[in-house]
């Protein structure tokens, strides 16, 4: 199954495809696809962004990378992207123990199911992934997780938000957008990142987004940690509200061989100084 798209990247030097790669037999995802024009002999990387997260916030980082490497920007089943052949959807459908799957099955769809990949994600695509590395489902190379969260909490308005119809998400998304400039993003110093969600949630499947934030709240990451046996760099901001500092030092403690790599915001999270600080980490990597 095939996916048109313009290339949002438009690197000289590397070829852009899209593809539709199925995970269930009613759920393929969209897959984008980079492949520099040069023969290389990089690991290719599996990258998954987070939950209000689209590839334009992206470019940046990824620019510097798809020359140098085969680049997978694997966008997850919450976003509209995805295709979803259900009558009815429920919070398990979009659980992080579910979309983590979906990574399993993407790789295996991609012919990326040996460990010979670095797999890369931010924020809940950070989380995901984690959980998908557990066991040894995911198996891969390395790590670099970009603000992973360890849980997901919410306030009670939140909650009770999510209570509602679906369909009254467009009158409640301003509601949303002045919780997160109020109480979880610096809007001052970090307007972009104010920015991302807000072109993010304003575009959202209302269903999609409700069933992920009901599945996400009360889900921690701790269970299992030390089955994550590969190396995995966390990067660390401490002026990022959104992705708590003390639970990334936390996740540290355990994930037996990880690393912390400390940003001085999350704008330069997702900059192409990060890119550098990727390719530093995987160059260390034995």
């Amino acid at each position: 199954m095939k996916d048109v798209m313009t290339d949002p990247i438009r690197h000289p030097s590397a070829e852009f495809s899209a593809r539709m790669v199925p995970v269930e037999e009613d759920v393929s995802l969209r897959v984008l696809q980079y492949r520099p024009l040069r023969d290389i002999s990089a690991d290719p990387l599996v990258f998954v962004p987070g939950f209000a997260s689209a590839i334009f916030g992206w470019i940046d980082f990824l620019r510097e990378i798809v020359p140098l490497r085969p680049v997978y920007y694997i966008e997850s089943r919450e976003k509209t992207s995805a295709w979803i052949d259900r009558k009815s959807l429920s919070p398990a459908d979009f659980s992080v123990e579910r979309i983590a799957m979906d990574l399993v099955e993407a790789c295996r769809g991609l012919g990326l199911d040996g460990p010979g990949k670095i797999v890369a994600g931010s924020s809940l695509g950070a989380t995901t992934l984690i959980e998908a590395l557990k066991h040894g489902r995911l198996r891969a190379k390395a790590g670099f997780m970009i603000g992973p969260n360890a849980d997901f909490k919410a306030p009670l308005l939140i909650k009770a938000l999510l209570f509602l119809p679906a369909g009254t998400y467009h009158l409640v998304k301003h509601l949303v957008l002045w919780y997160l400039k109020t109480f979880r993003i610096d809007a001052v110093r970090e307007p972009e990142q104010l920015q991302r969600y807000r072109d993010t949630l304003l575009t959202a499947d209302p269903h999609r987004l409700k069933r992920t934030a009901q599945s996400a709240i009360g889900y921690t990451i701790w269970r299992d940690l030390e089955t994550v046996t590969i190396p995995v760099a966390l990067t660390l901001a401490s002026t990022d509200k959104l992705h708590a500092e003390e639970n990334i030092r936390r996740l540290t403690g355990g994930l037996p061989r990880s690393t912390i790599i400390p940003c001085e915001s999350n704008l330069y999270m997702h900059s192409a100084a990060l890119a550098g600080d990727f390719e530093r980490f995987v160059a260390s990597v034995k």
